[in-house]
């Protein structure tokens, strides 16, 4: 399958991810990072994008939130944003 890598438009581990997640009446936006991929319960390093939408796919992603950052966040007041 190493050859079709290559060749193809793939999601490969590691890659970011992002999503917008409705909660609590808020829109948050939410990066990630693919963490797994299986292609007929067998872990796979990659996929093709075309493959994405069949039943024999499954990809696990860890998300992270980007949110204003508060004075307990940041101290020093540097930054608007951090990660939860």
């Amino acid at each position: 399958m190493e050859s079709v890598a290559n060749e193809t438009n793939v999601l490969v581990i590691s890659d970011p991810i992002a999503t917008i997640l409705h909660a609590e009446k808020l829109f948050w936006i939410c990066i990630g990072e693919v963490s797994e991929i299986k292609i007929d319960r067998e872990l796979a390093d990659f996929v093709p994008l075309e493959m994405l939408d069949e039943d024999t796919v499954t990809i696990s992603y860890q998300m992270l939130g980007l949110r204003p950052a508060t004075s307990e966040d940041d101290p020093d007041q540097k930054n608007d944003w951090c990660w939860k």
